[in-house]
């Protein structure tokens, strides 16, 4: 799998494929999302992705959502088509997760005055607030900019403290 580092990589719905970003790409500025062929071995860029992250797969198989990061831009590419859309603008998160039923994409916007976690329809026309994340950024400990999906769509965050205590969270969306 090519001689760069890999991260993250999203699986195609049949399980034919991976996406996935290299890693420690910015000093040779090769940072593209590639496709790996898991019956051939074969690896592919996808066309026009060079300097984009954080690719996700839709469940369906019709998109893989990326980050510009430096533009805190979510992209979608059309796996038919294969063409790149504008989807989102404001995410300042590296993370992003398509809803079971690839009806939405979440992306995180962890920074800023108002943290929360987006929501964005499957076609780019709605982005609202899925959740307020500041009052989990008041919490004593670190919340990570991570997140993912539980396969009914609530959403699971990573809170590192320290000390041996198990905490429960419930949170009404509202």
């Amino acid at each position: 799998m090519g001689t760069d580092n890999q991260r993250a990589p999203t699986w195609s719905p049949g399980g034919k494929w991976l996406v996935y970003r290299n890693v420690e790409c910015q000093l040779g500025e090769t940072c593209a999302i590639h496709k790996l062929d898991l019956l051939t071995g074969q690896e592919f860029t996808v066309p026009g992705s060079e300097g984009l992250g954080t690719a996700r797969w839709s469940p369906d198989g019709q998109f893989i959502a990326a980050l510009i990061p430096v533009e805190h831009q979510v992209l979608v590419f059309d796996v038919a088509k294969q063409n790149w859309r504008k989807f989102a603008y404001g995410v300042n998160g590296n993370d992003l997760v398509w809803s079971s039923d690839s009806q939405f994409l979440y992306a995180s916007r962890p920074s800023g005055d108002e943290p929360e976690i987006l929501r964005i329809s499957a076609n780019g026309a709605k982005i609202e607030t899925a959740i307020d994340i500041r009052s989990f950024t008041a919490l004593s400990g670190r919340i990570e900019t991570w997140f993912t999906l539980a396969p009914h769509s609530s959403i699971i965050f990573l809170r590192e403290i320290t000390g041996n205590e198990i905490y429960s969270l419930s949170y009404i969306d509202k």
